[in-house]
Parts: C-alpha cells; sequence; structure tokens
C-alpha cells in the first residue's frame, strides 16, 4: 500500500501478487460504489490501478519489482519459476488486469501491440523445458503459449472483445473447446480446481463467460451448441440457439436478444436472470464490423474515469514536446500570437485527425509516445520524421512568414492547421504491407500522401474547388489521391477514408484495385472509380 506495489526482495510472487490485488480493491470499489460510500469507493479506485506499477515501461510485460523502485532485469516472459508469479508466467499473466482493458493496452504500447501480442500468445511454440517440471501442465494443456490448464488464464480468450477485431474471440473459442475438452480418460486439459475447468466450459458452451466479477457483464462468445435451456433457480429460462453452429460456422454474424438485434458484446446479470432468447447466426466469416462501437464494448475501468480512454482518442498521443528554433523570427511571433498553447492546439488537431481515419479509439491506432513539433527557419515547409512510437514534425516559420503576407492571420491560421493535419496523418495512418516501402515502391508514396491529403481535404484543411488539381492521375498521389478519396466519401460510402485506412492491415499485398474493391464492399479498378470522378467533376 505504501509503493503501490508488492517489491520482489520480499515477495517471491510480487508480479501475480500486484496485479491479484489490485483486482481484488476493483471488486471493494464495486461494492463500495454501489453502497455510496465515495470516500471508500475513491481509495479502491486508486488502488485497483496499482497493476500499473509493475508493467516494465522498457518491455510492456508485468515484471517483479525491488523495494528500491527497479525492475528485475533478467526476466523471462515464458518461465514460471522464480520470476515473481505463482503457478504462471508473465506472458499469461501480463492479460490479468479484467477490471481496466484499455487501460492495461496502453500498459503494453497501444491496442496494436496488445492485439499482436494475445495473437502470438495463441500461435506460439512454448519450449517443452518451460513446463517438462510442472506437475500440473503438460502440452496437452497448451494452445501455443496459452496454458488453459492453469485457470488463471481463462479470461484471456475473451480480451479480443476490447479490440477492432472481436471476432477473434469466437475463432480462438472453439480451438480451445476442441483440444482441451475431450471424451476420453485423459480429455480434460488440466486439473479441475473448485470445477473452474467445468465452469468456464459451460459457460462458453452457452455463449458468454464472466471476464470481470464485480461488474454485472457477460462477455459475449459463440456458442458451442446449437441448442441449450438454462433453467434459472427463478423458474425462468436462457434459451440459446444457434441451429447452424460447427467448427467451420464459428462466427457470430448476427445476434437476436428476445427477437430484436443486438449488437452489444456483453449481456447483463439482469438481462439473463429474467430469463432471455439469444438466437445465434453463425457463419463460416468473421463479421469483422460487429461490435466496434464504444457502447458495444465491455466495461473497463479507465473507460468510464478517463484516464487512459476506452473512449478517448486523446489516449493514443503521449507527451507533446514544442520547441521554438527559430525564437527570434517573425514566423515565431506570428505562430504564438496565433497559436498560445501549443500543447493543445496539436493534440486538438490530432484527434480530428484519429477520427478520420478510424472508427473508434478501440481499433488499430498506432501509439504515439511522444511527439516533437519543432519550429525551425527552414526553406522548406513541413515534414514529419521518426517511427515506433517517437515522431518529430517540423513547421517552418519562414512558411507562417510567407503565409502572413498582406497581414493575413486567418490565412496563416487556416494553412497552419492544414499542414498539421496533413503531417499528423503520417503519425498516425496504417501502411500497405507486402510491397515494399515509401522510398522503393511509388505506389506506397502515392498511397501514404494521398491519404494525408484526404485527410486535410475531409477535415477543410483545403480551400475546397479553389485547391483542387484539375485532371491528371491517382498515381500523382497528393491532392490528386486527397480530393478523390474524399469524393468517394461523399459520394460511395461515409466511412471510405477509414475503410481505405483499414485495408492496409486487410489486403496484403496491397494493391489500388484490391484496396478500392476492399474499401467500397465490391469488386471494382482504381481506373474506372478515378474517371467516374473525373467526370463527375468536369474535367472530361
Amino acid at each position: 500500500m505504501r509503493r503501490g506495489y508488492a517489491p520482489f526482495d520480499h515477495d517471491g510472487t510480487a508480479a501475480s501478487n500486484t496485479l491479484e490485488y489490485a483486482y481484488d480493491d476493483f471488486a471493494v470499489y464495486a461494492a463500495a460504489k454501489t453502497l455510496n460510500d465515495k470516500p471508500m469507493a475513491d481509495t479502491f479506485e486508486a488502488r485497483a490501478g496499482y497493476y500499473r506499477n509493475t508493467f516494465d515501461p522498457r518491455t510492456g510485460y508485468a515484471t517483479p519489482r525491488y523495494a528500491d523502485g527497479r525492475f528485475k532485469d533478467d526476466m523471462d516472459p515464458l518461465q514460471t519459476y522464480g520470476e515473481g508469479f505463482i503457478e504462471g508466467n508473465s506472458w499469461n499473466f501480463s492479460f490479468h488486469v479484467p477490471h481496466d482493458v484499455y487501460g492495461l493496452m496502453q500498459q503494453m504500447g497501444g491496442e496494436k501491440v496488445f492485439r499482436q501480442r494475445l495473437n502470438e500468445l495463441f500461435s506460439m511454440h512454448l519450449p517443452e523445458k518451460y513446463y517438462a517440471d510442472n506437475e500440473d501442465i503438460t502440452e496437452d494443456c497448451l494452445v501455443g503459449g496459452y496454458v488453459h490448464g492453469n485457470e488463471p488464464s481463462h479470461h484471456v480468450p475473451y480480451l479480443y472483445a476490447w479490440t477492432a477485431e472481436p471476432w477473434k474471440t469466437q475463432e480462438w473459442l472453439r480451438t480451445i473447446m476442441n483440444k482441451m475438452y475431450r471424451n476420453d480418460i485423459r480429455g480434460l486439459g488440466g486439473n479441475d480446481d473448485c470445477g473452474q475447468m467445468s465452469a468456464w466450459f459451460i459457460f462458453s458452451a452457452i455463449g458468454f463467460y464472466p471476464v470481470c466479477p464485480g461488474t454485472d457483464q457477460y462477455v459475449i462468445g459463440a456458442p458451442y451448441l446449437p441448442y441449450a435451456d438454462v433453467t434459472l433457480p427463478n423458474g425462468r429460462h436462457i434459451v440459446v440457439k444457434a441451429p447452424k453452429v460447427s467448427d467451420r460456422n464459428r462466427y457470430v454474424k448476427r445476434l437476436l436478444l428476445n427477437g430484436k438485434p443486438y449488437p452489444h458484446l456483453f449481456l447483463t446479470h439482469r438481462q439473463l436472470t429474467d430469463g432471455c432468447v439469444l438466437e445465434f447466426e453463425m457463419s463460416d466469416k468473421p463479421n469483422r464490423q460487429r461490435g466496434l462501437k464504444p457502447e458495444d464494448k465491455p466495461f473497463s475501468l479507465s473507460s468510464l474515469t478517463g484516464r487512459a480512454g476506452g473512449e478517448s482518442w486523446d489516449a493514443h498521443l503521449g507527451a507533446i514536446a514544442f520547441i521554438d528554433k527559430a525564437p527570434h523570427s517573425q514566423g515565431s511571433a506570428i505562430y504564438h500570437a496565433l497559436i498560445q498553447d501549443p500543447d493543445a492546439y496539436i493534440r486538438k488537431v490530432a484527434c480530428e485527425v484519429m477520427q478520420c481515419l478510424y472508427f473508434t479509439p478501440e481499433d488499430s491506432i498506432p501509439q504515439l509516445h511522444r511527439l516533437r513539433y519543432v519550429l525551425k527557419d527552414d526553406p522548406g515547409v513541413s515534414a514529419k520524421n521518426g517511427g515506433g512510437g517517437y515522431v518529430e514534425i517540423f513547421y517552418s516559420s519562414r512558411h507562417v512568414e510567407k503565409s502572413f503576407k498582406n497581414n493575413d492571420t486567418a490565412r496563416v491560421d487556416f494553412e497552419t492547421r492544414g499542414v498539421l493535419l496533413h503531417e499528423l496523418t503520417h503519425a498516425f495512418q496504417l501502411e500497405p504491407q507486402g510491397i515494399g516501402g515509401y522510398s522503393d515502391n511509388p505506389v506506397v508514396w502515392q498511397l501514404i500522401e494521398g491519404v494525408a491529403d484526404a485527410v486535410r481535404v475531409a477535415c477543410g484543411g483545403f480551400h475546397d474547388e479553389t485547391d483542387r488539381p484539375k485532371g491528371g492521375n491517382y498515381t500523382e498521389g497528393y491532392r490528386h489521391v486527397g480530393y478523390f478519396f474524399d469524393w468517394l466519401r461523399r459520394n460511395k460510402d461515409k466511412d471510405f477514408i477509414r475503410k481505405i485506412n483499414r485495408s492496409c492491415l486487410e489486403v496484403v499485398p496491397w494493391s489500388w484495385d484490391g484496396a478500392m474493391s476492399y474499401a467500397l464492399g465490391r469488386k471494382c479498378t482504381a481506373d474506372e472509380l478515378w474517371k467516374e470522378y473525373q467526370v463527375a467533376v468536369g474535367d472530361i
């Protein structure tokens, strides 16, 4: 309680204890809040966040920490013994924050890293040396590095529900049930401590699971059986129908609750105890659009308190360092007179950019840990450098002076925001996969620069028709693509820019025609769409 974590030099299972104590404190907070005991609720809400203190910022893993504040330097995240965890390793235990999944994402480095680690956990090969001497764990207990036979991991497959790929919960649940529960004398993948292995199967087979007791929510997975009828103590029934479910048809296309479409990824205790009929329409393909809205996501403490931001776009932008390297220039004086709080200004524009590129804050947004924004005397205009979460954007004080010609403050304001929209897009946009890089493939820079100008157009950073280039081709990038994409957004699909950005993950190897077909949901080519656009705007 003094340090906010259990010290490893006094506690051999310090890391897992810190995580478990934080969840315990959340449960006390939840009870105190229900009882309207605000002082107690405030105390334990803060302590529920102590899990953050065991995450080593260098690695993003839960790591034992000494009393003097040092993290254990040689921690092996795959090793169970001697690493500060009880009956588990850091790879599995690092996901043990069921009460604050969005906050956990931030500790790992953002949602993209969080999803990558989930994917790797289920698909990795765990060398035999890590479980050979463990009396509870054998190879039969493993799905990749996920240890189903040891119960602290049981909520982990459901954590995809908080991400941009909730359908992966449905994918892995059936794999786990098929492998860990077989009609054989050795058919249970682990020992049934207090009946938990069996309880997990019953819940998951019906189609939902209590990821975070202390909330009233059960996270929806996918039913294993075509029909189930649960008789409740009050005489009511939970009836689950999934007539087409199978190993192939493991994905939820649509869910009806009492005959009405139900988009959320959770059910409440009251909905279940009142009795209900759940009708699952199953498919052999994932519904990639279902459950992406913030209101469809399950509970997370940070999304309610605003600390790490299930609903906060700002959570993806860390520290901002504004540096004026031309303090005695006229451009600097103009800039500071116009923008008196650069931090707030940059954050506001960054949130506009993210909202243009992504559906929700829980989408696959690259985490920007630090942004250096440099105003300097330079003959250019602006540029973005860096990557991996550490970015620098420079803006020319000479360009500010040029924009201020005829003492036009409004022009400076308009141009400064427009340039920033473009450069911040480079910091947050996704990059096409499987076709090389920006410097060696013209298709990559066509898209990268085109999307940046598309965001600038969509956010009002250009002077409409005045700034639109006439004729040309989308292969020229920049404004040619920017105005083209914005026309598609306004005339074909209001989410076009979001979808063309998403195509960088979904269309591999990336291509113009493949991305256009993905974004518009039908087979089409960039050439035919460009021609339609040119006719529509009167260029041909």
